[in-house]
């Protein structure tokens, strides 16, 4: 039976073919009518909408001020003091700071206070646009870190494994030990219901790491470079060698700056890597919000001293001025509140964790073994592929040796392969060829697995319309969509249904893309789709042309060079300020960008204020358009005119 993505995509009606109409509608209405849809968040909050603590506190109740006995954030000495030192001795710091301003804040005063004004920043070309506003602020000169391009090809796999073997086992929820639990219906596997045997190689195009060769020369050739920072964990999960390029900088004297906000979870169990303040960062900024149980613009500021000297390698006043500066004058007490408990959530599940009889019931133990068994069970998977669960190989494991293993990697069990090819690198200008590891696949130091990358570009459906489909069709809401696949985010907070609903309706796409023992062409139902509204509240609409695999794959390398060199003309802070003219955006070829083009999420600049738009970089941005993507930093929010300097 041929899976009729049509009937699909027009059958069910839910909640969100009202998004766009909310307009209509207060927000906390909207939002208590949301809380009741059956939605569920592959997004951040890392809280996933969970209750915590007492439930029957309304926020009403603790929303104070700076009253007696309940201290002041900017000049903390009593109970918030209290519980800044307890996260910085729980997450390794010197000091740590609370910050309700989201890790926006945090960067800005970072960079902030470990510069002077027109000093020279390097700073990963991958970087969160709030380093770029800092720069801005300090009318620095930006020298580039571009990360790595890394096509990761998953090899077709073998005949599946028998049903049966699940991503849960029974029918009964596992409990997290923390009274935290889901609902799940069945075993995810179910007879009868496979596609083809033969499964079809997929490819994701990502962001790579930061080379370290990359970091030693760009502070060789511009010695007068003030500080260092660049993003690791990314929005996709992959993560750079911090120890290695912290020794870089520090051979210089210059402090490095890591932006950490989607790694707020790591350093709590053994199959995440270490944070950032412990392999060498001078300053790290963590968004608690992001993968922990916190809420909403809740995030912390870390400061490390060097080791051996007692000494920070910046002036720590200076950022912690800036911090006065940045933060709001009358900082949120639930929001603060909020950081405290999720550091005591913490300690009590460390404490959990650390204990083997105990790490199966913590938060953390739980929460690692349902990646495990859902990256598995997508590894039966046909057509719809999974990002690796790990890059590294393994010797081939039974069925049963992945599950209570916590350092097992799944990735070569026989479901789930992937190579790399000497053709499949596509490596920046300037990238070193020496010296890498032929274990690891070039480009890509580490991940974090609870990153989820997706795609169905082997059934023709690029990001968009994967991200569109899962939320129209199965109520699942994805943190963001990509060229070629989505991301679902996952935390210690999602529950076995969350993990089983996902795995149902990946293999309902999946196995829906084939017909047994017909000779229909493998595509030919997408190919016959009308044109149809699938956008929900943008009106994106799926037509034939961009639901050809061919054209899908046709488009891999232009999303692989989104964030490729560009000529720069003048500094941010000068094009910035310049007069500037308002010209359409098919009409901008050579001429001098006034204005940031990003896309959101992850708020990464394609373009910088300053550079010159080419022929290449207006490509790009039209198909990013075309394809409904969420273009943004123009005045103009239907992203067709841009302001260029005169």
């Amino acid at each position: 039976m041929v899976l009729n993505i049509h009937a699909l995509l027009t059958q069910r009606t839910n909640v969100y073919e009202d998004i766009g109409t909310n307009m209509t509608k207060h927000l906390d209405e909207a939002l208590a009518e949301y809380s009741r849809s059956d939605c569920y968040p592959f997004h951040m909050p890392g809280h996933k909408r969970q209750r915590l603590g007492d439930g029957d506190v309304r926020p009403e109740e603790i929303d104070i001020t700076e009253i007696d006995g309940f201290d002041n954030l900017h000049h903390a000495e009593g109970i918030l003091k209290e519980g800044q030192d307890r996260l910085a001795a729980l997450f390794g710091a010197n000091e740590s700071f609370y910050l309700v301003n989201g890790s926006t804040a945090g960067i800005l005063a970072a960079i902030c206070g470990c510069m002077t004004r027109g000093g020279r920043l390097l700073t990963g070309r991958n970087c969160h646009k709030a380093v770029y506003h800092a720069a801005y602020l300090m009318e620095a000169g930006l020298e580039y870190l571009y990360p790595e391009s890394a096509v990761l090809r998953t090899e077709g796999s073998a005949e599946p494994e028998p049903a049966g073997i699940g991503i849960q086992g029974s029918s009964e929820p596992e409990s997290t030990g923390a009274g935290i639990q889901g609902n799940a219906e069945a075993e995810l596997t179910e007879p009868g219901i496979r596609g083809s045997s033969e499964s079809e190689p997929a490819e994701f195009v990502v962001q790579g790491s930061i080379d370290p060769e990359q970091v030693r020369r760009k502070l060789r050739a511009f010695p007068d470079i003030q500080a260092v920072v660049i993003t690791s964990p990314t929005y996709d999960g992959i993560v750079s060698d911090i120890e290695v390029i912290a020794a870089i900088v520090h051979a210089h004297g210059i402090p490095f700056i890591v932006d950490a906000a989607h790694g707020a979870h790591f350093g709590f169990s053994d199959n995440f890597p270490k944070k950032a303040i412990a392999l060498g960062a001078d300053l790290s900024v963590e968004s608690l919000h992001k993968t922990l149980p916190s809420y909403t613009q809740t995030a912390v500021l870390h400061m490390k001293r060097a080791a051996g000297e007692g000494s920070y390698r910046f002036d720590p006043d200076r950022v912690k001025r800036y911090l006065g500066i940045f933060q709001t004058s009358s900082p949120s007490y639930i929001l603060m509140a909020g950081i405290d408990r999720c550091v005591r959530i913490l300690e009590d599940d460390v404490r959990k964790y650390r204990q083997p009889e105990q790490r199966q019931n913590s938060l953390f133990g739980a929460f690692e073994d349902r990646l495990e068994r859902f990256y598995r069970q997508c590894g039966e998977f046909q057509r719809v592929k999974v990002f690796p669960y790990s890059l590294k190989s393994a010797p081939d494991m039974g069925e049963n040796d992945w599950k209570r293993n916590p350092g097992a990697d799944i990735s070569s069990v026989r479901s789930v392969r992937f190579c790399l090819g000497e053709n499949d690198q596509m490596r920046n200008p300037g990238a070193d060829e020496e010296n890498n590891d032929p274990e690891q696949p070039v480009g890509i130091f580490g991940r974090d697995y609870s990153k989820i990358l997706i795609t169905a570009s082997a059934v023709g459906l690029n990001g968009q319309q994967l991200y569109d489909l899962l939320l129209r069709n199965h109520h699942l809401q994805m943190e963001m969509a990509a060229g070629s696949y989505v991301i679902a985010l996952t935390t210690i907070m999602d529950t076995e249904e969350g993990f089983c609903r996902l795995c149902r309706a990946l293999r309902e796409i999946d196995c829906g893309t084939a017909e047994s023992g017909s000779a229909t062409p493998r595509h030919s139902v997408y190919q016959a789709l009308p044109e149809i509204d699938c956008g929900i509240a943008a009106g994106r609409e799926i037509m034939r042309d961009e639901l050809s695999p061919d054209r899908v794959n046709r488009l891999q390398p232009v999303f692989a060079g989104l964030y490729r060199p560009q000529t720069k003309s003048a500094e941010i802070a000068c094009a910035m300020d310049a007069v500037k003219s308002v010209i359409p955006l098919s009409e901008s070829v050579n001429r001098i960008t006034g204005e940031f083009v990003y896309l959101y999420p992850p708020g990464i600049p394609i373009l910088v204020p300053g550079e010159r738009i080419t022929q290449e970089t207006l490509e790009l941005l039209e198909t990013c358009r075309a394809r409904g993507m969420q273009l943004q930093g123009m005045a103009d929010l239907s992203a067709e005119t841009i302001r260029v300097v005169r």
